[in-house]
């Protein structure tokens, strides 16, 4: 019976390390490229642009050399295919799976195929190259068509759209003048609810110049305090703002990336 036991535990000990260790794959071979003139029957989209974004594909339990980096290019030239001013291109992780390695703020000329459903991938055995070593392909493919405007503009660093920053920066401001007038109308209306039924004493005892008791006393100091409240008040707006225009920030760049 222990042995039975001992051998099964060895054979699963055995297959979770078989599926946990990533296991070698055969490089990828290609054959003779293609030359540019199959290139443009073949794929549905040429251009040129630049990487202003690299997605890797979360990583879980089980993962492939298969999975797909999510290439995201500001695109400066169109030869085929309804290419945008941005455009996403899917390639394998891993070379072993024939994907490419592309480069931050590299430019490229791309050769992509597309499934039907909008989504465009190039592999290794494809045409595309970096952009600096293109001279005999654009000799072929000539001049080019520049791409449509997009609805909004790509910011300079990182791709991130501009009505992003804009949206980010608005809901700052926004809340920071909210929360900031908010607690000081909220303190007011505690404070006036509190000591409500105090005040005509404390007209009275503040008229005659007597001493006023503990807790009043302190509420109208508080209340002449006019600059170090404003200074507690606006760090905490700030805090809060600043919280706030983080959500909204992660909140659209989550809608914009999926």
């Amino acid at each position: 019976m222990k042995r039975g036991l001992v051998g099964l535990y060895t054979l699963l000990f055995v297959f979770a390390t078989f599926i946990a260790v990533p296991q070698p794959s055969q490089a990828c071979s290609c054959a003779k490229k293609p030359s540019v003139q199959e290139e443009l029957q073949r794929k549905t989209a040429i251009f040129s642009g630049k990487v202003v974004k690299l997605t890797e594909p979360q990583k879980g339990f089980f993962s492939s050399s298969a999975d797909p980096v999510t290439v995201t290019f500001a695109v400066s030239t169109v030869w085929k295919g309804e290419v945008q001013a941005e455009l996403n291109v899917n390639t394998p992780i891993s070379g072993s799976s024939c994907g490419y390695s592309f480069e931050m703020n590299r430019e490229y000329l791309v050769y992509a195929s597309s499934d039907g459903s909008g989504k465009h991938t190039t592999m290794l055995c494809d045409g595309t190259k970096p952009l600096s070593g293109s001279a005999d392909d654009l000799a072929v493919l000539g001049a080019g068509d520049k791409p449509p405007a997009l609805t909004h503009s790509i910011a300079p660093v990182g791709g991130i759209p501009l009505f992003i920053y804009v949206s980010v920066v608005v809901s700052f401001v926004v809340a920071l003048l909210l929360c900031f007038w908010g607690i000081q109308i909220g303190y007011g209306i505690y404070l006036s609810r509190k000591y409500m039924h105090e005040l005509p004493d404390i007209g009275k005892l503040m008229g005659q110049k007597k001493e006023l008791p503990s807790e009043v006393e302190f509420v109208v100091k508080r209340s002449r305090e006019k600059m170090g409240k404003r200074i507690g008040v606006g760090l905490i707006s700030i805090a809060a703002a600043a919280i706030i225009a983080a959500i909204v920030y992660a909140l659209m760049m989550s809608m914009y990336t999926s």
